[in-house]
């Protein structure tokens, strides 16, 4: 009965606890409804009780399911009901109240005062024939914490937004990303970095979308092998940091809005990253092509000229 240092004087159910037989409550935030609209921050959740006496008091009025939400960093934090008989519910915080992330907790809590709180539920090898006080507000069910980030500007933007182009000249190869922050960092040697950043201000910057096919793209198709293999494979293998990376939840809006489920993905990642850079590389053809052109039809002129 015991949860992050607080100890309860009657039974608690938790995630790995065992004051309870055979019994979970936890809570889930719907990514694809919780997002920024206007000046508030809507989260969507819903909870998933499995107790029969836990159910009833609910039913009954005695319990109360309830979220808190808070933001440390603001010291923001606010209570939550769920409405009577329903398990979703749709929750409203002031978008300049927040920052860096939310951290959402469900409970179920006791409505009124119970004199004699015991239920079929309660592990018989600690609480045979044990009845308990409970007092009004206290919590019976505690979930695990949500965190949702908040910082999600770049979530908007184009993908290549999520990259960092470094100058690095300590490397034994010419390009090298590394994918453990917000932003990828794509690191090249200083005569590749000179020569991008020259080719991508040059003629206004004509060459940009080329120059996206040519280090971005390898880069995001190597960036979303590293998530089709974290979330295929089995949850004791996966690298959970990953899931609250910047570029990881861009790109993954990114698929959402397409429709793209990686946990199914078996097509090339090549196919895909192309297309969520706006199919960069039929843009650099094209671009090389024009190039080519005005060369060609330059010469051509000039052979007329002489021809004459």
């Amino acid at each position: 009965m015991k949860m992050k240092g607080v100890d309860y004087p009657h039974p608690l159910l938790h995630i790995g606890g065992d004051d309870y037989i055979n019994c979970s409550f936890d809570i889930t935030v719907d990514e694809e409804q919780t997002g920024i609209k206007d000046s508030n921050i809507v989260i969507s959740t819903s909870y998933l009780l499995d107790c029969n006496g836990l159910n009833e008091m609910i039913t009954a009025g005695t319990a109360k399911v309830i979220i808190i939400i808070q933001s440390v960093a603001l010291s923001y934090r606010r209570v939550f009901y769920f409405e009577e008989r329903s398990l979703r519910g749709k929750f409203t915080v002031p978008k300049d109240c927040v920052s860096d992330k939310l951290e959402i907790i469900g409970y179920i809590i006791a409505a009124k005062s119970i004199k004699s709180f015991s239920l079929l539920e309660h592990n018989p090898d600690y609480y045979r024939g044990v009845t308990f006080s409970i007092r009004k507000g206290d919590i019976l069910a505690r979930s695990t914490q949500k965190d949702i980030p908040i910082d999600d500007s770049e979530l908007d933007k184009p993908i290549s937004s999520i990259f960092d182009i470094a100058e690095k000249s300590d490397m034994d190869m010419m390009i090298y990303p590394e994918f453990e922050d917000d932003k990828i960092r794509i690191n090249i040697i200083p005569e590749m970095y000179n020569t991008y950043y020259q080719l991508r201000e040059y003629n206004n910057g004509a060459y940009r979308r080329a120059l996206a096919g040519l280090v971005v793209l390898p880069v995001l198709t190597e960036a979303i092998d590293k998530m089709i293999g974290n979330i295929q494979c089995d949850e004791a293998s996966k690298d959970m940091r990953m899931f609250d990376w910047r570029w990881y939840r861009a790109i993954n809006k990114k698929l959402r809005e397409l429709n793209i489920d990686l946990e199914n993905y078996s097509d090339p990642s090549i196919s895909l990253a192309s297309k969520l850079l706006g199919d960069v590389v039929h843009d650099a053809l094209l671009t090389f092509k024009l190039v080519i052109d005005d060369e060609t039809s330059g010469e051509e002129k000039i052979r007329i000229g002489r021809d004459d």
